[in-house]
């Protein structure tokens, strides 16, 4: 009986130590594995999720960009200058706002493109404000509100300031026939 039992005992240890050594050397690295491929398996679901829904947006970001590439800046720093101080003068215009500052600066960016960042100071009435960021939002020139503060001039708040930055876009390499129009 006892040499059965240990017998029995004998294998039971010998089992317990081939689970675990099983556990240690094969299941672990199996089950990690499998968690390292599950988790690249749902990036690689998410990228094509992403390029399949690029690819759905094909045609509308092509017109998009067919429409930002053909109302940049010319190439000519003084004639690109120009034509963004001449838009800013027409937004001025049609809003009715009156320019305290305007201070254009180039920034480059890559050797791809390069922006012209516009500051500048505005003050007249709320409607006024909101007609000359209307007015810059919805000119054709490719042109980005970066950001804007509104301030009160006086204790009512009829009289306001708004400081805004914006940039307009100027690629590099060929000459756009829509901003020598301008």
């Amino acid at each position: 009986m006892t040499e059965h039992r240990n017998k029995l005992l004998a294998a039971g240890a010998l089992l317990a130590g081939g689970l675990l050594l099983f556990d240690r050397l094969v299941y672990s690295n199996l089950s990690e594995n499998w968690r390292e491929q599950s988790a690249h398996m749902s990036e690689l679901r998410e990228q094509l999720a992403r390029g399949n829904s690029l690819l759905d947006r094909k045609d509308t970001l092509h017109e998009k960009w067919e429409t930002v590439s053909q109302n940049t800046l010319p190439n000519d720093a003084a004639r690109a200058e120009d034509t963004a101080l001449l838009a800013t003068a027409r937004w001025v215009q049609n809003s009715g706002v009156t320019v305290t500052s305007l201070t254009p600066r180039w920034r480059e960016h890559d050797e791809d493109f390069s922006t012209l960042d516009c500051r500048a100071t505005l003050s007249g009435n709320l409607g006024s404000l909101t007609r000359f960021l209307n007015e810059l939002e919805n000119d054709p020139l490719a042109v980005r509100l970066e950001s804007a503060v509104l301030a009160t001039r006086n204790e009512s708040g009829s009289m306001l300031t708004l400081d805004v930055l914006f940039s307009v876009l100027r690629l590099s390499g060929g000459e756009n026939p829509a901003s020598r129009r301008r």
